[in-house]
């Protein structure tokens, strides 16, 4: 590799058995398989989910709002250098099935390695009340099963503007700890 700068050499054998390791994903729960490779922090952002102990009734747009808030994580994880969102669209009704995600002891694994993750980030919501909710993010290496960040944190109010806020806050502010960034950044 003469010639070859110290970043070239560095990025080559990162990707180098990129799409040799994407081609070796199986399809443990009778999903699809991957298409594409994915990059080195690939995130399986599952759908952020909703446990309501408020006894008020649910709005008609809950799950709307739930995708809104699943995209505002997305976003706030990239932004912030965590990874890059796979798509878990194909894997719909694998998760649907396996819903809800927080009571299911990791059956999301599975899911996240079909989809080509190193990491699956899974996020709920808490609604004590129509005024006081918490939220509750975990990013989750894939192979070990180990938890790379892990954030909570309680807001005031149930509008998508307050759960923006709360997402954004708890990503940069608890989540992305410089111990969890270094086991974002560890290799494989």
């Amino acid at each position: 590799m003469k010639g070859v700068t110290g970043l070239a050499a560095a990025l080559l054998v990162a990707f180098a058995g990129a799409p040799a390791a994407a081609q070796g994903q199986g399809e443990a729960q009778g999903g699809p398989q991957a298409e594409s490779f994915a990059p080195p922090n690939a995130l399986a952002v599952f759908p952020m989910e909703l446990w309501d102990t408020s006894g008020a009734p649910q709005k008609p747009d809950e799950k709307e709002r739930l995708a809104l808030a699943t995209q505002s994580l997305v976003r706030a994880l990239e932004a912030n250098g965590a990874g890059t969102a796979v798509e878990l669209g194909p894997f719909g009704e694998a998760i649907d099935k396996a819903a809800p995600l927080y009571k299911c002891d990791g059956c999301w694994l599975p899911i996240a390695k079909d989809a080509g993750a190193r990491f699956a980030v899974v996020s709920t919501i808490h609604k004590a009340s129509s005024l006081i909710s918490s939220l509750d993010i975990a990013i989750v290496d894939v192979a070990t099963a180990k938890t790379a960040a892990q954030a909570s944190g309680q807001f005031r109010g149930d509008g998508p503007d307050e759960i923006d806020r709360s997402i954004s806050f708890l990503v940069k502010g608890r989540l992305l700890t410089p111990q969890a960034r270094a086991a974002l950044a560890a290799p494989e």
